[in-house]
């Protein structure tokens, strides 16, 4: 099978809304119109409830209640709320796929967008940028599942019994979701260094230039399949992917120190996925 013919599948997939293909876009602005953007966020009133919800949450600690989405740029900082609606944009895609379990797919990505902006603020990178394509990083999978959901059911199995998944597609259909996934950010006019980001995240060595966000991204998901399976920390850190850590210049003994803490802030974001 061909690629393309993946595409063709592409009107299956839920329309990403307006307001989060905006803000993902004004990452490459300097001149934003916060207060318009502010207006723009508030007239999805699906969006604005999730992001509201979630902002007054005990695991955000906002210093008092907050009533709107103007209440939340104040409070927030414009820069937290652009990711909080991001995520909730984002997470409320539906996409009715046979044998998938569509809430733990989000819950993955997003426990890898909260772990890559914790490392990215260690890292002095941008922890915003750096939460979308963690969040973003497997979304190649869901266009590659509608367009072959028993091929990707069989490379479940194989991934639970430990195999590579990256590797399984390749072998599978000769390519993976990670192309996948940068073509489809590409089709959605996101900007280029998310679209690398997605596109060798699995590897980011091998991109040239390196891209730090695929590094960290790269990480991230290392860390969260760790976590959510319940890896022994000594066997975590002795396959821990160093090589990368070290060209990002990241502190390898200060991330897992922290680790416990960022993985317990992270539970309050899993409120984004209760309908």
């Amino acid at each position: 099978m061909k690629m393309d013919a993946v595409f063709d599948h592409l009107h299956e997939m839920p329309t990403i809304p307006s307001v989060v293909q905006e803000l993902i876009a004004s990452f490459d602005k300097e001149d934003l119109d916060i207060d318009q953007l502010a207006k723009t966020i508030s007239r999805d009133q699906t969006i604005s409830a999730k992001v509201l919800r979630l902002a007054n949450t005990a695991h955000f600690g906002a210093p008092r209640q907050i009533g709107s989405i103007e209440d939340a740029v104040v409070v927030l900082g414009f820069d937290k709320l652009r990711t909080l609606v991001i995520a909730s944009g984002l997470a409320g895609m539906k996409v009715r796929i046979a044998n998938f379990d569509s809430k733990q797919y989000w819950i993955g990505n997003l426990s890898v967008g909260n772990l890559s902006k914790w490392l990215a603020k260690l890292a002095k990178l941008n922890g915003e940028v750096a939460f979308t394509a963690g969040l973003m990083h497997t979304i190649g999978q869901l266009l590659m599942r509608l367009a072959n959901p028993k091929d990707e059911s069989d490379i479940d199995r194989l991934v639970k019994g430990g195999a590579n998944r990256i590797q399984c597609e390749q072998n599978t259909f000769g390519f993976d979701h990670a192309e996948v996934g940068a073509e489809l950010a590409r089709r959605w006019n996101f900007p280029d260094h998310i679209q690398a980001a997605i596109r060798m995240h699995a590897a980011p060595m091998d991109g040239e230039p390196f891209s730090a966000l695929a590094g960290l991204v790269h990480i991230a998901e290392y860390l969260m399949h760790g976590v959510l399976s319940d890896t022994d920390t000594a066997e975590l850190r002795s396959n821990f992917p160093t090589v990368v850590a070290q060209r990002l210049g990241l502190p390898v003994e200060r991330i897992f120190e922290e680790l416990p803490e960022v993985c317990e802030q992270m539970r309050g974001w899993e409120t984004l996925l209760n309908d």
